[in-house]
């Protein structure tokens, strides 16, 4: 597995450390995962929720600043920012970013010397959902041809929800892209018939995408609530041609 990479998140430059987080009520560890690749590790953020408003009333209007947070995923260290607020004035949370890949079970742990607060997360809750290719041989098309794809979660194929499923190809050309493949499914496999002539051609990307997943950590430490949204997505590359 690669090691996780440093996500970096803007700090705050105008303010200062006031609080600790055993200082912020009602703590809540949210975790949001993005868009897995082929080629890149999934990035996200883990954020410390808190009762903003309690705070603030106690603390003269200020958003709480947590200096000296440290984050963790399985082990690895992960970059963090303490909170402070943004462009409107509102409270942001402090939080640490992370690039990883996810493998087994993933402990999210942020702390500072006041409290260390704990999320483990089942390893379904991040795996990524990944396409193999059937036909043709190598991620390369032409306009024209049939694209049979095996999905490795076929029960994203059968509890399709509110969010529209969708197999798009962007170009790494600038403007207007971005090509719907109009896919169709059955158990665990993807038809899809590329364009003739397509839009677009060259290298890119084709995204598989089925919303969001949602869900609960299977322990939760020093934290009211510990709770994840991970997108059911996968980006891969790929060049289609005339």
């Amino acid at each position: 597995m690669r090691s996780a990479l440093l996500l970096l998140i803007p700090a705050c430059t105008t303010n200062h450390g006031n609080a600790t987080l055993a200082d912020l009520g009602n703590l809540q560890v949210q975790v949001q995962g993005f868009s897995p690749s082929d080629t890149q590790p999934t990035t996200g953020f883990v954020a410390l929720g808190y009762d903003t408003a309690a705070f603030q009333s106690a603390h003269g209007g200020q958003c709480a600043v947590v200096d000296g947070i440290i984050g963790s995923f399985n082990g690895t260290a992960l970059d963090s920012d303490g909170g402070c607020p943004d462009d409107l004035g509102d409270c942001l949370t402090p939080s640490v970013g992370f690039a990883v890949e996810f493998a087994g079970a993933s402990t999210f742990v942020v702390g500072d010397d006041s409290l260390t607060v704990t999320a483990v997360f089942a390893e379904d809750a991040f795996a990524p959902h990944v396409p193999t290719l059937r036909a043709p041989a190598q991620w390369q098309f032409t306009g024209g041809e049939a694209v049979r794809v095996g999905w490795s979660d076929p029960a994203d194929l059968m509890n399709l929800g509110v969010e529209p499923f969708r197999v798009t190809f962007s170009a790494d050309v600038a403007d207007n892209n971005t090509i719907d493949l109009t896919p169709t499914y059955s158990g665990d496999e993807i038809d899809f018939t590329v364009p003739s002539p397509p839009s677009v051609t060259g290298p890119g990307s084709i995204v598989f995408r089925f919303g969001y997943a949602n869900g609960n950590a299977t322990t939760c430490t020093n934290a009211t609530s510990c709770i994840f949204s991970a997108t059911l997505c996968y980006e891969h590359r790929v060049t289609i041609g005339d």
